[in-house]
């Protein structure tokens, strides 16, 4: 049976059933559709059918790649702006006169 351009739609629920190591709870995938609905209805990844979502596998896959790389980016970008790139001692010198007792 050869492959036809509807067979690469899934209801999300067969979507998920699929790949849980990515959504590993129905909550999981619906708050990635709800964060990402316009982008994915844009990319051609989530399309409506007979008043379900259902997920063009392929287009969803790619989407859900790009997501996790920008949130990747984005995290490190944020961690490298939160370390100091060369860390230095704020000490001031200290003052031996203190250290020396009086005789």
């Amino acid at each position: 049976m050869s492959q036809t351009p509807l067979s690469v739609l899934l209801k999300l629920a067969a979507y998920r059933a699929q790949r849980q190591h990515v959504f590993p709870s129905p909550g999981a995938l619906e708050w990635f559709v709800r964060r990402h609905r316009a982008g994915l209805v844009n990319a051609g990844a989530l399309v409506m059918l007979t008043g379900q979502w259902h997920a063009h596998a392929d287009k969803f896959d790619a989407f859900v790649l790009r997501a996790g790389q920008e949130a990747a980016q984005r995290h490190n970008a944020a961690a490298m702006a939160e370390e100091p790139a060369c860390v230095t001692s704020r000490r001031k010198p200290a003052r031996w006169s203190r250290h020396i007792s009086a005789s």
